[in-house]
This record gives structure tokens, C-alpha cells and sequence, in this order.
């Protein structure tokens, strides 16, 4: 068959250690199939991974990769998303390739799809020659088209469908509980994806504050779109690092790269630092030649990413297929279907233990290991900045010392402060869940439907950041639950999820 493409440019967004780690996207061969798909094909491994079965839902606890695709044609300036053909698992002419036995998953949009185990177990994943099929007719190519190549891939966590609660039984920091019982407060059940009645009276969520900071939004009601948590999703197991943002600025226009990064200047960071690293973020504008799109580089890609707005979060969120979380999935994420435990952090339990510095490899390597060895959480402004993704995670740790939600996701609390969709107002209420398709808009931004725009009025923040004191770590803490802010702030950082595609199993 015919070579279509020559895959010249090949870039992998790698996460950190941790519970899962090292992820790998190598060796990439693209060839036509007929006149409209090609099949692409890659090898991919990363550590640490698993797949357990629960009583009822064969894919209770997993983690996987979300793999999509940019290409740059031949003669034109703008990298474009990639279409996949088919949908729901291993579609026809997709290939599982050789080695750990998985299964691709691609949602019915095609904007990318999930590589995971298909079967129970725990370890390494490596597979070599995985076959995606693209349509390439969608993005306006003939066969004879050649286009540069570039496969991206995110680590993320299932959180399997069912009921959980949110709040924690406390009431000092708005966090939610069932009305009627304020004096006492009881966590609120979510038993199922339908609207949400809000109000203080028994069987409604209700909470703490109905104004300001802390506001859950008042009497009324959250719709049945609103993704309330009991529907699966998958969560990115880690923040946007550095390496990860600096990616997607290069797969950018000018245009975009300016309203998507304050450096537009050789040698600045984007923490608008000009004559040095702040706050630890060394993604940095390496080349600019007009009209050529900029070039940015960091010297830390494993280190969470900090001086993300909002709009920056959205944007890459869109860019990568995902969407928001919302603050009611972000409890899920944390605890789980697991009883709350009052003042608990996302690890489940209350006990905590702030990193004061680095020890073993080099600080930014990608190898460095936390001081005290028993830390699990970055707070109390000891670090100065955000730290590597997964660092807590080191063999043999439990899920406390790790610092790991239910499900396995790392730095829910802590590191950098998370920004889910709020039900404290009626902007974050409205939010439907839809997924970004892989394009921004000229300008930069997001641009999809019922999402919070750049002026950030509907997310909120949860989990706290390096800066912040230990209780602004707390699972239901919700002191800046409804807070509208638009800046780029050095403990500001973010992840993305996508909802699991609907009637998609394992065997």
C-alpha cells in the first residue's frame, strides 16, 4: 500500500512518575488505507499501570492513555486535529498491536481514543505497532497529501459510575451538605445523574454559604446536564505540566500562542518573568520568526504547570479533546464511593505531611524525590512553587503516602490549585459537559458551547496550592469555591477529564 504520509516531526507528551509513569509514544508510521483513511501506527508503554475488575463493573479500577493527533500539511502553516474512523472498542481495522494485550476506545466524535488494559493486572503496558485509523478526507487531504505527525498522549484515571457523597460533615469553609441539617451537617448523596434539587430542607443538597467566595449557588436546582459526578468519567492523572503546555503553545498560530502565553519575547517565561525562573516555571520563548509560529522549551517538563488562567486551561482542555471537571466530579475523584471522613484531603484520610525540599536526582530532572521522605502534599509556601507530578508516589507507598485519590489520581490536594466548574452561580450551572473537538478559535480561545468564557465567571478552585495552608487542601473545602478570577496566578494549575463513552465495556 502506498506511503501517504511522512511522519518527520514526532513529539510524545510525557506525565510524570507515579502511580503510572513514563509514558512513550515512539516510533510512528503513517500509510494509506484507501482514497479518505490512513492508518496510523505507534508503539506505546507506560509504568505502573492496572486494570481490576469491581463487583459490578468490570472496568472499576483503571488507568489508561488518551491518545490524539495533530498533523501540519504540507504547505500550510497551522498544525490541525486529526479525526479518527469508527468508534466504541477496537474498531474495524484498528490494531492492538504486540505485547500487553489492551483495547483502543474511540468515543463516537473520533477526536482521539483510550488505550488501556483489556484485561485484569498491574505493571508495565508496552505495546509496539498500535494501529489508529485517521480520516484524512475530513481534514480536506488526498493520498498523495504528505503532512508532519505528531501523536500526543495523557495519562488518566476511570472513576467508575455510582453514588458518592460530597461534603465532609464540617461547615466552616462553605462545603456542601444535605439541608435540613445544618446544625449537624450531613454529606450530601448523589445517587444518580439526574438534576439536583437545591434548597435547606432534607433530601436537597444544600450548604455552608449562599454568598461570596464560598457560595453554593442558592435555592433552585442543578440540571440533569450538568455532569454531577454519578456518570463515569476518565480524570487526568496528573496536572498540565510544563512539558505539556509548552507542547501545546508550539502546536499553536502566533495569534493564538500571544492570547495563550504572556511570553512573546526571546528569553521571557510565562510567568512574565524577563530576567529569570518564577515561582519555579521555567517554560520559556526559545525562537520567534515572524511569521512563523513561535518556539517555547522548558527545562522542567514533569513539573506541574503554573500561570494558567482560566481561558489557558480551557484552551488546552479544548486542544486536547476534554473537557472541564466540575466541582461535584472533583469530590468524586477524591473519595470515591468511600464515606466521608470530616477535614479528610483527597488521599481519604486527615493525616498530612508538607515537602520542605528535594533530595536524590537533581531538582527538575524528572528523578527528584521529596524531602522529608514521608511528605505527600506540597502547601505551607515551602517550596516555593508547584513540584514534579507523582513525585509521592515511590514504590511501596500506600495511598496516604502517595498522596492518591480512590482512583488513583495524583495531587488532587495540593501542588497547584484545581479549577472545576462551580454550582456556585448560574454561568457554572449551565455547563453541559460538551467536549472540546481538538481546534481553538482564531483568537485563542476555547470557543465550545455553554463553557465558562475567558472571563471565568463559573469555575471555581479546590485542592489548594504550594502557597496555601493545609486545610485549603480538604476534599469539601470550598473556601474559594465561587470565586471569579481571570488572571495567571503562580498557584494556579489545572486538569482536564472526559466523560466515559456511553455503553463502551470490556470483555
Amino acid at each position: 500500500m502506498r506511503k501517504l504520509i511522512t511522519a518527520v516531526l514526532v513529539t510524545a507528551l510525557v506525565a510524570g512518575s507515579g502511580l503510572a509513569n513514563n509514558l512513550k509514544i515512539s516510533n510512528i508510521e503513517v500509510k494509506g488505507r484507501d482514497n479518505q483513511t490512513a492508518l496510523v501506527k505507534f508503539d506505546i508503554s507506560w509504568e505502573n499501570s492496572w486494570r481490576f475488575a469491581g463487583d459490578e463493573d468490570p472496568l472499576f479500577f483503571h488507568d489508561a492513555a488518551w491518545v490524539f493527533f495533530k498533523m501540519l500539511p504540507d504547505g500550510r502553516t497551522d498544525w490541525e486535529h486529526v479525526r479518527l474512523e469508527g468508534k466504541g472498542i477496537n474498531p474495524t481495522d484498528f490494531d492492538t498491536g504486540s505485547g500487553t494485550a489492551i483495547e483502543l476506545v474511540v468515543p463516537d466524535d473520533g477526536v482521539g481514543m483510550f488505550v488501556r488494559r483489556s484485561q485484569d493486572g498491574s505493571g508495565t503496558t508496552s505495546v509496539q505497532r498500535v494501529t489508529a485509523v485517521w480520516n484524512f478526507a475530513t481534514n480536506g487531504l488526498t493520498k498523495s497529501d504528505k503532512v508532519k505527525m505528531q501523536v500526543f498522549g495523557l495519562e488518566v484515571c476511570y472513576v467508575a459510575e455510582g453514588a458518592f457523597w460530597v461534603g465532609d460533615g464540617l461547615k466552616d469553609m462553605g462545603q456542601f451538605f444535605e439541608g435540613g441539617t445544618g446544625d449537624s451537617p450531613k454529606p450530601f448523596a448523589i445517587t444518580s445523574a439526574g438534576e439536583i434539587e437545591c434548597g435547606n430542607e432534607e433530601g436537597k443538597l444544600w450548604g455552608a454559604s449562599t454568598s461570596g467566595n464560598t457560595s453554593m449557588g442558592g435555592a433552585g436546582s442543578i440540571p440533569a446536564a450538568f455532569p454531577n459526578g454519578y456518570n463515569a468519567f476518565y480524570c487526568m492523572k496528573y496536572a498540565i505540566t510544563q512539558g505539556q503546555y509548552a507542547d501545546f503553545l508550539n502546536t499553536l498560530t502566533r495569534q493564538q500562542q500571544k492570547e495563550r502565553c504572556s511570553a512573546t519575547t526571546v528569553g521571557n517565561y510565562m510567568s512574565e518573568a524577563n530576567a529569570g525562573i518564577k515561582n519555579r516555571n521555567t517554560v520559556r520563548l526559545m525562537e520567534d520568526v515572524d511569521p512563523q509560529p513561535r518556539v517555547y522549551a522548558t527545562v522542567t517538563p514533569d513539573r506541574a504547570c503554573n500561570f494558567i488562567s482560566w481561558a489557558d486551561l480551557a484552551a488546552f482542555t479544548a486542544w486536547a479533546g476534554l473537557r472541564p471537571m466540575t466541582e461535584l466530579e472533583f469530590e468524586k475523584a477524591c473519595r470515591g464511593p468511600m464515606e466521608p471522613v470530616a477535614g479528610e484531603f483527597a488521599w481519604g484520610t486527615t493525616w498530612i505531611k508538607e515537602q520542605t525540599g528535594h533530595t536524590a536526582a537533581a531538582d527538575g530532572s524528572g528523578m527528584e524525590a521529596a524531602a522529608p521522605g514521608d511528605a505527600n502534599c506540597c502547601f505551607n509556601n515551602k517550596m516555593g512553587g508547584p513540584v514534579r507530578v507523582g513525585i509521592y508516589a515511590v514504590p511501596g507507598a500506600s495511598r496516604e503516602q502517595a498522596g492518591a485519590s480512590y482512583w488513583g489520581i495524583m495531587e488532587l490536594s495540593g501542588n497547584l490549585w484545581e479549577r472545576p466548574v462551580s454550582v456556585g452561580n448560574a454561568t457554572g450551572r449551565s455547563f453541559t459537559g460538551l467536549h472540546g473537538d481538538g481546534t481553538l478559535l482564531a483568537g485563542g480561545e476555547a470557543g465550545v458551547t455553554f463553557w465558562p468564557n475567558a472571563a471565568a465567571t463559573g469555575p471555581g478552585f479546590r485542592g489548594g496550592a504550594w502557597y496555601n495552608a493545609a486545610s485549603s487542601a480538604r476534599a469539601s473545602d470550598r473556601r474559594n469555591g465561587a470565586v471569579v478570577a481571570a488572571t495567571r496566578v503562580s498557584s494556579n494549575g489545572g486538569r482536564a477529564v472526559r466523560s466515559a463513552p456511553s455503553g463502551v465495556v470490556g470483555p
